[in-house]
């Protein structure tokens, strides 16, 4: 991860835990309800929170960005409000689309460890081909 988007959760994390900890938690994440998007808006207007619409919503991005949020749904269940009340199921499309993402994610997972391993071994073979142009020339000079 890097250091904006490490600095990007710790800011979501402080603002969601922060001020909804009834119902946000980043090490164990539960299904938020639909349209909490509003409720906060509207919570953090009536609380005079400094943050708006569009913090909110980039914060909510992150929390429900997490792998182990979509493993949540995945897994279905009930749904949360900002108190921590269940309010709603998580219905079979929204498991099937958090499957799918899941999916998606493990692939790119998968794709990243071989294109590691590919440079790795590209690595390997270059180095190789610099020792022995090396040798090759250091046996050249001491023939001389």
């Amino acid at each position: 991860m890097t250091p904006s988007k490490q600095q990007h959760t710790k800011e979501a994390r402080a603002l969601l835990e922060g001020f909804w900890g009834e119902l946000f938690n980043f090490a164990k994440p539960r299904a938020i309800k639909v349209g909490i998007l509003q409720d906060m808006v509207n919570s953090a207007h009536e609380r005079n929170l400094p943050f708006n619409e569009d913090m909110i919503k980039k914060a909510l991005r992150v929390y429900t960005g997490m792998l182990s949020y979509q493993q949540v749904l995945a897994r279905g269940g009930s749904r949360y409000d900002l108190q921590g009340n269940r309010t709603g199921e998580v219905t079979d499309e929204q498991k099937a689309m958090a499957k799918q993402v899941i999916r998606r994610y493990n692939a790119r997972q998968r794709e990243k460890k071989l294109n590691r391993a590919v440079e790795a071994e590209n690595q390997a073979k270059h180095k190789a081909r610099k020792n022995t142009a090396e040798n090759t020339q250091n046996g050249n000079k001491l023939s001389e």
